[in-house]
């Protein structure tokens, strides 16, 4: 279960008024494994508002010695809101027993990695938002809405190697044989090339691409591997059997 940012979900609650629609984080919500939380609102601020930006300080400074603020595009200290609303956060984190959080990068409540320098300019620089402070500090794993798509990409690059792209294709449609067979689209300089893989080439591809799936994605059950890879339980079953008798 993740604690995620409303706006990467749709919801409105950007201070435009907007969202930052985020389809992973959406995937997550259509499954049941999140809890949106929108730390302004829950600190009492109202959607739309003016932006707000962290100066004089860090969140660290802000939250543990009450150094820097965190004011509007119109000099209105909103501090407190935001630290009520990184404290609301938390209580549904604990009640929840959430330990981890997608957030929204670079807001001053949620920002992972950068937040905006206080200019209102757009000028970017390292720090994290207040709520991303607190749930840190209390062992909530936080990450960006960024860094969890890029997580995502990665987990459906199980079947990616070097410079190409493999595809599984069913060759029973396409080419009309009667027994299925392996085919590969690779593709590369935007060609595509249908083509078998000398049979030597595909054991250890199918090795290669099992063994990612279990020791780097932590995959253990068949059904799991099985969807991550695209390849058959049977196929699974012989390349960790062959592997056990090496």
């Amino acid at each position: 279960m993740y604690l995620i940012s409303a706006c990467l979900c749709g919801v409105n609650c950007k201070y435009s008024g907007k969202n930052n629609l985020n389809k992973d984080c959406v995937k997550l919500l259509e499954q049941g494994e999140a809890i949106l939380i929108c730390p302004e609102q829950l600190g009492g601020l109202t959607t739309p508002r003016k932006p707000a930006e962290i100066i004089g300080g860090t969140a660290r400074s802000i939250v543990e010695d009450g150094i820097g603020k965190v004011v509007t595009s119109e000099g209105e200290d909103v501090t407190e809101s935001f630290i009520k609303g990184a404290e609301e956060t938390i209580k549904i984190a604990k009640t929840s027993g959430t330990i981890a959080a997608i957030l929204k990068e670079g807001s001053p409540s949620c920002g992972c990695n950068y937040i905006y320098d206080g200019s209102f300019c757009g000028s970017k620089i390292a720090g994290e938002g207040i709520t991303a402070y607190i749930l840190k500090r209390s062992g909530v794993d936080i990450l960006s809405d960024k860094e969890y798509s890029e997580k995502i990409e990665e987990s459906n690059k199980l079947i990616y190697l070097s410079d190409y792209d493999f595809k599984r294709k069913d060759v029973d449609e396409n080419f009309g044989n009667e027994e299925s067979a392996i085919v590969y689209s690779i593709i590369k300089d935007d060609e595509e090339i249908i083509t078998d893989l000398p049979e030597n080439v595909e054991k250890n591809m199918k090795r290669l691409i099992i063994t990612m799936a279990k020791e780097m994605f932590g995959l253990e059950t068949l059904e799991d591997i099985e969807s991550a890879t695209g390849f058959t339980k049977k196929e699974i079953l012989e390349v960790l059997e062959e592997s056990k008798d090496e």
